[in-house]
């Protein structure tokens, strides 16, 4: 199998994997929010602020996040450093097309 082919196919692994939930909810550290993401590689879900802007709020964007998907890559799936940095650059693109269209 060749790297890119694998590389589609840890993508769409971890796509399938991410559960999206449109709801909208008013929290009180958040404020009003419309959904929630829960990704395979961490325990808490992660929000959808209902003023939601791809450049601003796109997925995996703190430290922490970025750290248990790289682990997570890593560990589960063999990817190396460049490898990892492809897949994670992939799968934000996705994630914030799938909300970026629920929204519009």
């Amino acid at each position: 199998m060749n790297n890119k082919k694998y590389l589609d196919k840890v993508l769409e692994v971890l796509v399938g994997e991410t559960k999206i939930e449109f709801k909208k909810e008013n929290l009180k550290e958040w404020g009003e929010i419309v959904g929630r993401i829960q990704y395979p590689f961490k325990n808490s879900s992660s929000v959808i602020p209902s003023n939601w802007n791809r450049k601003r709020n796109y997925p995996l964007r703190n430290k922490f996040d970025i750290n248990k998907f790289i682990e997570y890559s890593k560990n589960q799936f063999g990817l190396t450093d460049k490898e990892t940095d492809k897949v994670l650059k992939e799968f934000r693109t996705i994630i914030s097309d799938k909300i970026e269209t629920e929204l519009n």
